[in-house]
């Protein structure tokens, strides 16, 4: 688990870091995701975590992410 906090942490310096009130997405809820959501919640952050697995969303809760606004059946990664 400490290479995947240490790749979060990498991940959100990378992003710009978390501010309180900022708003993340994170996409995927395994454990770099969940990872990144309890790490960017302890920061202020409010997180949504999107993943197709409702297992993994009822866990991204307990991690502190706030629920997505809808279902979905399809994810595209466009972000590049």
């Amino acid at each position: 688990a400490m290479c995947g906090g240490a790749t979060a942490a990498a991940c959100l310096r990378a992003a710009g870091g978390v501010r309180p009130g900022d708003r993340v997405l994170v996409t995927g809820a395994g454990l770099l995701g969940l990872t990144v959501c309890a790490m960017a919640t302890a920061a202020g952050g409010t997180v949504t975590v999107v993943d197709r697995d409702d297992s993994r969303l009822s866990l991204a809760a307990a991690f502190g992410a706030a629920p997505a606004a809808a279902p979905f059946d399809l994810a595209v990664e466009c972000s590049g």
